[in-house]
């Protein structure tokens, strides 16, 4: 005997299509659903590309990172440094917000692949301090041997160098501390943060160019910012206090204000902060990998500069030298303006950014689908 089902349908809501009442669940629909949301097994994808836009955002909105903003934001920063040591996740950009954060991450296989089943163990070990039995940190001998035995076995030490290729976990081991600390100072249990964070797959030099700007602006945009180096907790403040290290103070000034790129080797500057690099020296063996192997830390500087004086509604304009650096991006003036603006809104759909409709196409063959839509809708070239 079939059940009897017991439909309502809701035509003056405008999230939900129709609830149905099987007897045992409630089942209810909601409007424009077509499709479950995408796993992330299927946007991350190293051989679509290794960098990867997340944005995690707090439980129910409330911005709790703005309780002992300066203390919280802080031990983002500070975790970040450290989980970047550890995994085989690069930290290219990041901005923390009151209610949510951005990271731009770069994921390095290569790396990962290259350590061995020692050095895997030994950097899980700082991730994850074994304990014996009585609950006691182990030291000494006692680490040191534990580290050995799980060196030999093969298994567990591959499941592990997943692990610290993996974004979920990354995120596991940042959220956890954080949401323990929210929690002692706002004197509350519970979720701080969503169980899900928003991943978008970076697919080409223009959309990491376009994403790396954006992230970086992030706090201008809200208003808690009048310039771009003044924005606290962001990659560019970090990268900008350390340009100071090594260059005066006026003549970084006058790059900012006359729109004209410093002089001098800027790849080795970078060599001294913890984030990817700007610019892409991996050729030398005195460098790191970087992002971009047209642009130095002084040009991006002055592209973040432009893009931060541009109006969020109608026409702008950029500097000589600014269009002088996309054009050797490739990147047309005209719509790298109109995609700036468009992300300015905070406002992301897709899991997907390329201003390559090629990429777009290999993406959906190899998930099996006709096609996919570009992060926001943006045109793709």
């Amino acid at each position: 005997m079939a059940k009897k089902f017991v439909v309502i349908n809701l035509l003056n809501n405008a999230h939900l299509d129709t609830i149905v009442w099987t007897g045992v669940h409630l089942i209810v629909a909601v409007k424009g659903a077509n499709a479950m949301t995408t796993r992330r097994k299927d946007i991350v994808c190293y051989e679509d590309t290794p960098f990867y836009h997340c944005i995690s955002n707090m439980a129910r909105g409330l911005p709790l990172l703005a309780s002992e903003s300066e203390r919280i934001k802080a031990l983002v920063e500070q975790r970040l440094r450290f989980l970047a040591g550890i995994f085989a996740i690069g930290v290219c950009s990041h901005s923390v917000m009151d209610t949510h954060f951005h990271l731009l991450l770069l994921i390095r296989r290569e790396l990962a692949l290259s350590w061995t089943g020692r050095e895997i163990a030994t950097r899980w070990a700082k991730l994850c301090p074994p304990k014996d039995s009585r609950r006691k940190l182990l030291t000494g001998e006692q680490l040191q041997f534990w580290i050995d035995e799980r060196s030999r076995d093969e298994k567990w030490v591959e499941v592990h160098r997943e692990r610290l290729l993996d974004l979920g976990w990354f995120h596991r081991f940042l959220k956890q501390p954080l949401s323990k600390l929210i929690n002692e100072i706002t004197g509350t249990t519970g979720t701080v943060f969503k169980g899900r964070f928003k991943s978008i797959a970076v697919m080409d030099g223009k959309a990491l160019l376009t994403t790396n700007i954006y992230v970086d602006l992030n706090p201008l945009a809200a208003g808690l910012a009048k310039t771009p180096e003044q924005s606290k907790f962001t990659s560019l403040r970090l990268r900008f206090e350390n340009a100071l290290k090594s260059w005066k103070l006026d003549e970084l000034i006058t790059s900012l204000q006359t729109c004209k790129p410093l002089t001098g080797e800027t790849a080795e500057i970078e060599n001294l902060l913890w984030l990817i690099a700007i610019e892409n020296r991996s050729d030398y063996s005195l460098t790191q990998m970087g992002m971009f192997e047209n642009i130095t830390l002084s040009q991006y500087f002055l592209l973040v500069d432009q893009a931060a004086r541009m109006p969020r509604i109608g026409k702008a304009s950029l500097s000589v030298e600014a269009l002088g650096i996309l054009e050797r991006m490739q990147i047309a003036h005209e719509s790298w303006i109109k995609v700036q603006q468009e992300m300015a809104t905070g406002r992301f759909y897709g899991n997907y950014f390329t201003f390559s409709r090629q990429k777009l196409r290999k993406v959906a063959e190899r998930l099996g689908k006709r096609h996919l839509v570009n992060l926001n809708g943006i045109e793709a070239g």
